[in-house]
């Protein structure tokens, strides 16, 4: 978003985008019940294998609107898996705010699964813990943070 446009046209602009990536995503998958999407951040690939192994899977920037991720193990993949009780996309890796392409692309798959039909959304990331009982390595449930970037993908009264 560029700093004369208006936060609404902004807003409309990249779920549109996000509409057109599910319209393809869905076209691809056929009549699978799409319910819930997990994005594995940094160290959460064997996560994903572990999920369930994928009925088909595609490089995200076959999608529009999705830029290649640039941190190291993030392989810009989607897996559709399915389970007893739906199918679910599982993003192995994304696009991070300190690649340089903005709010908009970092939060850009979260908002293709939604439109998509995904009612549940799973983010996993690497986060550091400066409490002792939390080694490296161990999951840990985070409940909020403190955005230090000034920006937010959060525009206009939708959010």
């Amino acid at each position: 978003m560029t700093t004369d446009q208006d936060p609404q046209d902004a807003l409309a602009a990249a779920q549109a985008v996000a509409s057109e990536a599910a319209e393809e995503l869905r076209r691809r998958v056929g009549d699978l019940d799409l319910r819930a999407a997990f994005v594995m951040g940094s160290g959460w690939k064997d996560a994903a294998d572990a999920i369930g192994a994928p009925v088909q899977t595609l490089q995200t920037t076959e999608l529009p609107g999705f830029v290649r991720p640039a941190a190291a193990g993030h392989t810009g993949e989607v897996r559709i898996v399915q389970g007893s009780g739906g199918a679910a996309l599982v993003f192995v890796g994304r696009t991070h705010l300190y690649e340089g392409h903005g709010a908009a692309a970092a939060v850009h798959g979260v908002r293709t699964a939604a439109a998509a039909g995904c009612s549940t959304v799973v983010l996993t990331n690497a986060a550091g813990s400066l409490t002792p009982d939390l080694p490296v390595g161990h999951p840990a449930l985070i409940s909020d943070h403190i955005n230090f970037t000034a920006t937010s993908p959060l525009v206009g009264a939708n959010f």
